[in-house]
């Protein structure tokens, strides 16, 4: 263990240093503005982790079962090994729920201990069923479970058809059949598992239920998971009107990587001095702001500039922004 700890935290330590030597300014840069944001962006209330179990998606019904300490005692193998298990999480949503600033990604630390909790308990219950030593706990938990993977195999593709055909109109009703044919396939093959008390098989099934989940659901993500009317990304930009010669800088705007990926350019960080020599060299440039940019350029090039809006663009996924993110076009006269 401890050259494990050794060996992680020298591997760990190697891209910090790195940073630390050759861009110290950048890296310091970035932890002050990282320590601001605990505190000021993102905030939450000290208990918004506490709905840490539905994280666990189809493993729910195992994963609560896991949390009630004398249920599990009677039925794990080691209960050192599981009073360990479930401290690690405790103390993961206690020290996230420390800082002020809070997502729900962040509860990936959290998701280590809360599968080897779900994983040792159903390894004991699936045990205890083979040897025939079940009890009245045990078929609780596996027929809720069952019956859990039963309504998401009926309610998923049911809102799947509902958004997409009925409210969006948006895939063509053949479309459907794969998808419904596949989830009555799990259905039945589960209520047979359970029937059967074959609890490897249910296991597999919950497994390949979850992954067809993911997978359609990625399919048909912008489809079905926004509702904001006025979403719009910058894959709707027309090249011809931003020839792939223009340079683009971000302007005070928010933009995150995935964004840069749909508009498939290169995009710089502001730089005015870099900026106005492009111009002065007779070049245009594209700038992407949040709200029109024509205030802040004309006072950078003494009223200059001439700005002619390309394209807007919001990526809020539930309702729209208030101030769109805009591409404008800049040249200087002449």
């Amino acid at each position: 263990m401890l050259l494990a700890f050794t060996l992680a935290v020298v591997i760990a330590s190697l891209w910090p240093l790195y940073i630390l030597y050759f861009h110290p300014e950048a890296l310091m840069t970035t932890v002050q503005q990282e320590t601001e944001a605990w505190a000021s962006r993102h905030t939450k209330s000290f208990w918004f982790y506490l709905n840490f179990p539905r994280y666990s998606d189809l493993w729910l019904v195992v994963m609560l079962a896991a949390l009630i300490e004398p249920f599990a005692r009677k039925r794990v193998e080691s209960i050192r090994q599981y009073r360990f298990l479930l401290l690690w999480l405790a103390l993961d949503i206690l020290l996230l729920s420390l800082i002020p600033e809070k997502k729900s990604r962040y509860l990936l630390p959290a998701m280590i201990p809360m599968a080897l909790l779900c994983g040792t308990l159903l390894r004991a219950i699936m045990h205890r069923y083979s040897q025939g030593l079940e009890e009245r706990g045990d078929r609780l938990v596996i027929a809720l479970h069952t019956g859990l993977l039963v309504c998401l195999g009926i309610i998923f593709p049911g809102y799947l058809f509902y958004r997409l055909q009925i409210v969006e109109q948006h895939a063509p009703l053949l479309a459907f059949v794969p998808i419904f044919a596949a989830f009555l396939a799990l259905i039945a093959g589960a209520w047979i598992f359970f029937r059967r008390k074959n609890l490897a098989g249910l296991f597999f099934l919950t497994v390949l239920q979850f992954c067809l989940v993911a997978f359609v659901y990625m399919d048909f993500y912008r489809a079905i998971g926004i509702s904001n009317p006025e979403f719009k990304s910058m894959e709707k930009v027309d090249s011809k009107v931003l020839p792939l010669e223009t340079e683009i800088y971000v302007m005070d705007s928010w933009l995150d990587i995935k964004h840069v990926w749909d508009l498939k350019r290169q995009i710089h960080r502001w730089q005015a001095d870099d900026f106005l020599a492009l111009l002065e060299s007779g070049k245009s440039v594209a700038v992407i702001s949040t709200g029109d940019p024509r205030e802040r350029l004309a006072e950078l090039t003494d009223a200059r500039a001439i700005v002619t809006t390309i394209d807007w663009f919001d990526y809020n996924d539930n309702r729209a922004e208030k101030e769109k993110t805009f591409i404008s076009l800049v040249r200087l006269p002449g």
